[in-house]
């Protein structure tokens, strides 16, 4: 478990896994605070420093501040397409956020390599 820190308050408290080329990471829950970005950006240069190109953002039932989960969501969407990555949401989110900017929404952690095997064998 990873704990992503700002000024000595846990923002966000994480698990994440790297397995068959996908970084998974579990949000376990958000503290109702206004400094989410900071949180967003270690994410994002973790992935970016790793090289990872595809990413499973899986939010539990707590994890309820839509903002973070925004600012999470956009700031690795658009770095994954300028890489031609991929980035995939999993658990509470909302079908509507998906739907409009074109992201797969699975019902579980093992439908990701489905959806990646498709993508590398040309069938997405």
């Amino acid at each position: 478990m990873l704990n992503f820190k700002k000024r000595g308050d846990y923002l966000i408290d994480t698990d994440i896994e790297f397995r068959k080329g996908v970084l998974f990471i579990r949000i376990n829950n958000t503290l109702k605070e206004k400094e989410y970005l900071a949180s967003s950006n270690a994410i994002k240069e973790l992935v970016s420093q790793i090289g990872i190109k595809y990413l499973v953002i899986n939010f539990n039932e707590e994890s309820v501040d839509n903002d973070f989960k925004l600012k999470l969501i956009i700031n690795n969407y658009e770095y994954l397409k300028k890489i031609s990555g991929k980035l995939l949401l999993c658990g509470n989110i909302d079908i509507s956020l998906c739907n409009n900017l074109y992201i797969d929404k699975i019902d579980n952690e093992l439908e990701a390599f489905k959806i990646i095997d498709r993508r590398q064998n040309g069938l997405n």
